[in-house]
């Protein structure tokens, strides 16, 4: 009901005083990228500005004017979102997106009004995503009662990010840090686990790398010994606050490639556990994002006596 509302009331009467867009997404988890064209009465417009306001907090960043023939401007425009990364402060909450035209005529403020149609289709390596890699604050466009196009941040949830897992023929080590509200300090040093089913191992304490909030933790391979010759998958957790503390799943989910298993494949590894046999281990995402180790023994001499 709203939407038909809008079509056939708001957008008839904001001919003049709205410019439709033709595409609005944060592609990269911080970038607001807008693609439109300004009403036929702005026709001499040589400047605009996007303006994001909330409250009496305002912030502008210049756009990018493309003259198209016989007709209005055509504007692209690319809002970095974030203090973390250097571009706009936006706070949590719904933003109100504008467009301010220069002309002969003066400065005119429009709205904007949300692109119609089915979504883009994105086929290449990457595709867009509404939360930021650094600091998990999730963007999204969407509209307001009356149809204009807004933006709309909410805080980051809880999770454990893997930045990187380092394979070598001694060990593996997984470094990850927290993103949100993960229960515990910035400085505090959560435990790492390895689960399976019921059981679980305990990992060595993490140690801060020197990166940002980064940490690092060796994975106990020796522990690891397949009751049989069956393969075995083991999950990693980490929780801050101590055995009170809410255990996260270890993965990676903030990320805008369209092929993460195959992009973060890690390569398989033979261990020797403490018992002298070996073992294949192989580090895997699931299609979820979350970092999974599977087990196989290998044959040894007690197999083959």
């Amino acid at each position: 009901m709203r939407g038909l509302l809008v079509r056939r009331v708001v957008r008839p009467l904001t001919t003049d005083r709205a410019a439709p867009l033709r595409f609005a997404g944060v592609l990269d988890g911080h970038t607001l990228n807008l693609h439109g064209t300004l009403p036929m009465s702005f026709r001499s417009a040589h400047s605009a500005t996007v303006v994001l306001r909330r409250g009496r907090v305002e912030h502008c960043t210049p756009v990018r004017l493309r003259p198209r023939p016989g007709g209005p401007p055509a504007f692209d425009a690319a809002v970095l979102l974030g203090a973390e990364m250097d571009g706009v402060p936006v706070g949590h909450g719904p933003w109100r997106m504008a467009l301010a035209v220069h002309s002969r005529r003066g400065v005119h403020l429009l709205r904007l009004l949300p692109a119609e149609g089915p979504a883009a289709d994105y086929n290449g390596p990457t595709g867009p995503v509404n939360a930021c890699q650094r600091t998990g604050r999730r963007y999204r466009v969407g509209s307001s009662l009356l149809g204009y196009a807004r933006l709309v941040v909410a805080r980051p949830l809880p999770r454990a990010e893997v930045d990187r897992v380092e394979v070598r023929h001694h060990g593996i080590a997984v470094c990850f840090h927290g993103v949100g509200d993960t229960g515990g300090a910035p400085d505090e040093i959560p435990a790492a686990l390895l689960v399976r089913g019921e059981a679980a191992i305990a990992c060595p304490a993490p140690e801060f790398t020197g990166q940002d909030g980064v940490l690092r933790f060796e994975v106990p391979l020796g522990s690891i010994r397949p009751a049989g010759r069956r393969t075995e998958a083991w999950d990693f957790y980490v929780r801050w606050g101590g055995e009170s503390g809410r255990p996260l799943r270890l993965g990676r989910r903030l990320h805008d490639v369209s092929d993460p298993r195959g992009v973060f494949a890690i390569r398989p590894t033979v261990v020797s556990d403490r018992r002298g046999g070996l073992v294949r281990v192989h580090l895997y995402y699931t299609d979820r994002g979350s970092l999974r180790m599977a087990c196989t023994r290998l044959a040894d001499d007690a197999d083959t006596a």
